[in-house]
């Protein structure tokens, strides 16, 4: 039997329209399309008119600005009825804990906007000053339970992240002498890049003068750490367990010694399979340099070799570098001395200077004993 065309008339909210017909209406055409319909919503020229009688007659029944008609078959009417009033746009609300937002946002709100075209839904996160956890996600039904199940899934990574950046922040300090640190960092930081490879940890050693000397502090995992701890020790031990000298060896001998990229020095070691700790700029003598090694006998060689080594050094410095010269001092700046008053100054014919006193013969003889004529 051929169904009747009957025209279905269903009650969805004017403020929905706008979203139903978005996209030049591409949703409604579809839905047309699918059930063999018609579907009408109210003329735009009529609304102000239908705005006014729904004014008037508020209490009369539902508002001709919300009515929407389906033209068709019986059962097709209803089962498109059904798929419209399933596009109408809900919100939910979803908690999200504050500090998860920037990561649900992403760079510049690529994750938030991929989120929103993926699943055809507008989210809405609230503004950050307000530190607010509520998230509005608005869009069909269908569609917001798609997001909500893919929000609550990316929160439970980023949680699950904060709790591993957690126990991975966990640290831990303990003191070494700072005369081990050398043999724990190793040539060109061989050893410790393996401890930290070894152990997925951090190991930091003190860099300022204001930090502790002897203090090392590993960040990671806490079994890791201690675990790293325990390997550093036992190298620690081990390193305290070689028969020790102390020697001084002259501050200019040293880069001799090191060679260059320090393969002399390399060579002295693995020759006699010893460790030889050179002074750091910061230490109080420069001149000290500490030799471990398990053979004792080992150890005394290879102090032997090397004052051999610094002996021929310093004899060849000596040879090569000629003797100061001393700069005597410049004289002093010749100082002209101005003399008055001297005898051979005086004015003989001055009554002033030379008074008559008594008779001629007193004048002359004082004036004999003024005169240039030497007396012996």
């Amino acid at each position: 039997l051929q169904e009747s065309q009957i025209t279905l008339k269903i009650e969805i909210p004017g403020e929905y329209h706008r979203a139903l017909l978005s996209n030049r209406g591409q949703k409604i055409q579809e839905l047309q399309s699918k059930y063999n319909v018609q579907i009408k919503f109210p003329d735009r020229r009529l609304r102000e008119n239908a705005q006014n009688e729904n004014e008037k007659n508020m209490d009369d029944g539902p508002s001709l600005l919300d009515t929407i008609t389906i033209s068709g078959r019986d059962t097709r009417c209803k089962e498109a009825a059904e798929a419209l009033k399933a596009l109408v746009p809900v919100t939910r609300t979803v908690n999200v804990a504050f500090e998860h937002h920037r990561f649900l946002i992403g760079r510049s709100g690529e994750t938030i906007r991929s989120l929103m075209q993926a699943h055809d839904v507008n989210i809405s996160i609230p503004p950050e000053d307000t530190h607010s956890d509520e998230i509005m996600i608005t869009g069909t039904t269908e569609n917001v339970e798609s997001a909500v199940t893919e929000i609550l899934k990316r929160v439970g990574e980023f949680e699950e992240a904060a709790e591993i950046r957690r126990l991975r922040s966990f640290k831990l300090s303990f003191d070494v002498p700072s005369e081990y640190h050398v043999r724990l960092i190793g040539p060109r930081g061989k050893v410790v890049n393996e401890l930290r490879a070894k152990h997925d940890v951090l190991i930091a050693f003190p860099r300022s003068s204001n930090d502790p000397p002897d203090t090392i502090t590993l960040t990671g995992y806490e079994a890791n750490c201690n675990a790293c701890k325990e390997e550093m020790e036992a190298i620690i031990g081990e390193a305290q367990s070689l028969f020790t000298q102390e020697i001084f060896l002259d501050a200019t001998f040293h880069p001799r010694l090191i060679g260059q990229k320090g393969r002399n020095l390399k060579k002295v070691m693995d020759e006699f399979k010893v460790e030889i700790r050179l002074p750091r700029c910061t230490d109080p003598d420069p001149n000290l340099v500490v030799i471990a090694g398990k053979d004792e006998d080992a150890v005394y060689d290879c102090i032997e070799q090397l004052r051999r080594e610094e002996e021929e050094f310093l004899q060849e410095r000596r040879q090569y570098i000629s003797p100061r010269v001393i700069e005597q001092p410049p004289p002093p700046p010749r100082v002209e001395v101005e003399i008055k008053g001297a005898p051979w100054q005086l004015d003989m014919q001055s009554e002033e200077q030379f008074p008559t006193m008594g008779n001629a013969q007193a004048t002359a003889a004082a004036a004999g004993a003024w005169s240039g004529v030497r007396r012996f």
